[in-house]
Parts: structure tokens; sequence; C-alpha cells
């Protein structure tokens, strides 16, 4: 639920809103993806209205079964995050 000078501002950014519903936002975590790059992107296997308007947009969809982790509060986002590993030569 965003106001609508907010919206305005992704228009003018170039990014594109795709519409969810409340249900799918806050109990299915379908807003939670993870992008990959080069137009690829992970979302929960159970957003299959969202997946469907993400690959209408071009973007290619990898889709694991993550229903137990939404269950959880958590998705695909929830569940990585950057490491920084030391190079094993300055070890």
């Amino acid at each position: 639920m965003l106001d609508e000078a907010d919206l305005e501002w992704f228009r003018a950014q170039g990014i594109r809103i795709l519409p969810v519903t409340y249900r799918e936002a806050m109990r299915d975590m379908g807003c939670n993806v993870l992008a990959l790059g080069r137009d690829r992107v992970v979302s929960p296997r159970h957003s299959t209205r969202i997946n469907a308007m993400l690959r209408a947009e071009g973007l290619s969809v990898l889709d694991p079964e993550l229903n137990q982790f939404s269950r959880g509060g958590g998705s695909i986002h929830c569940m990585t995050m950057p490491l920084r590993r030391q190079s094993l030569q300055t070890a």
C-alpha cells in the first residue's frame, strides 16, 4: 500500500509497478522475491498469479516450493544474504 506520490516517484524512475493483493503481499509473502540479475528472479511457487505477471514482463522466474517458509513469515529474500569471504591467500 503506497501513497500516490510514492507511486509517481517510482514511475518517474522507470520502475514498473505490478499490482498485488494484500493477501498476496502479507500472508503469501508474494512480494518477497530475489533478483538474480539478467532478468531472472526467484519467487515462491505458490505465488502463481504474481509469477505469471513477472513472466509477462519478460522475466525468467525460478519458482521453488517455499510455502512452509512463507507460513513462518519469511521467503526467498529473507533466506539469503550477502557474504564477504576472506581470500584463502590472505587468511
